[in-house]
């Protein structure tokens, strides 16, 4: 939660972009992803729409290293 007002959180405008990067990011590796079952939401939120399961398929690609750096090279 950010909080409203006087006590939103000072980090809500980042933690936005870095979700928006992170959800664009993945897409973008899984572009052939299809929702495979039903989509359950949280009932006790209340004004947030919070999703507590979303069972998806997708065809696995070659497995990302960190920076692009094939780690088992560093072993």
């Amino acid at each position: 939660s950010y909080g409203v007002g006087v006590h939103r959180c000072l980090g809500a405008n980042l933690a936005n972009v870095m979700i928006e990067v992170m959800i664009a990011e993945v897409l973008r590796r899984i572009p052939d992803y299809r929702i495979v079952g039903p989509v359950s939401r949280y009932a006790t939120i209340g004004i947030i729409h919070g999703i507590e399961a979303l069972p998806v398929s997708f065809t696995p690609g070659t497995r990302a290293t960190a920076a692009g750096t094939d780690l088992t090279t560093l072993i």
